[in-house]
C-alpha cells in the first residue's frame, strides 16, 4: 500500500508531536520555570496544535501540567516554556530570539539553517525520516540543559 501524501504528512504531524512530548521530558529548564502550569506554544500550525492538545493537554510531567495555546503570530504570542514556530512564520524568528531567551523559551523550528536564527531543535528531513538537530550554543543562552538521551537522538548537535 503507498502511502498518500496527505498521509505522509499525518504521519510526519503524529511522530513531530510525539518528538515534542519528548524535548518536555528530557530537557531541563531553569528553577523559576518549574512552578505552575508547562505552557507549549504552537505558533501558525493549527494541526499540530489541535492533535497535541487532544493528545496530550493535561498531563503532567514534573508536577507540571501540560498546556496548549495557539498563536497566529509572533505579536500574539504570550510566555512559554516551548514555542513550536511553523516553517510559514519562521522568517521572522531572529527578530523575536532575544525575547524567547529572556522567556527561557525552548524554540522548536521546522526549516533549514534556523539554528543559525535562535532556535534550539529544528526538524529536518534525515535519510526520509522526520529528525531533528540541536543547537547546544542556543540551549546554553537560555539556558536550558538538554538530557544526553536527547543529544544522541538528535541527527547533528552543534
Amino acid at each position: 500500500m503507498a502511502w498518500s501524501q496527505g498521509g505522509a504528512a499525518e504521519a510526519n504531524l503524529k511522530i513531530k508531536s510525539m518528538f515534542v512530548y519528548n524535548f518536555v521530558k528530557n530537557v531541563d529548564w531553569p528553577s523559576n520555570k518549574k512552578d505552575g502550569d508547562f505552557k507549549i506554544g504552537i505558533l501558525a500550525d493549527k494541526k499540530l496544535y489541535q492533535l497535541m492538545n487532544s493528545t496530550y493537554a493535561g498531563k503532567e510531567i514534573n508536577g507540571q501540567k501540560l498546556v496548549f495555546e495557539f498563536y497566529e503570530g509572533f505579536s500574539a504570542m504570550s510566555k512559554c516554556h516551548i514555542l513550536y514556530v511553523a516553517p510559514d512564520v519562521s522568517k521572522d524568528l531572529s527578530k523575536n530570539s532575544s525575547k524567547l531567551r529572556a522567556n527561557k523559551t525552548l524554540v522548536v523550528t521546522d526549516s533549514g539553517g534556523l539554528l543559525y536564527d535562535g532556535s534550539v531543535i529544528n526538524f529536518i528531513i534525515n535519510n526520509n525520516k522526520l529528525a531533528f538537530e540541536i543547537s547546544k550554543t542556543n540551549a546554553d543562552l537560555v539556558p536550558l540543559t538538554i538530557g544526553p538521551a536527547l543529544l544522541k537522538m538528535a541527527a547533528s548537535v552543534i
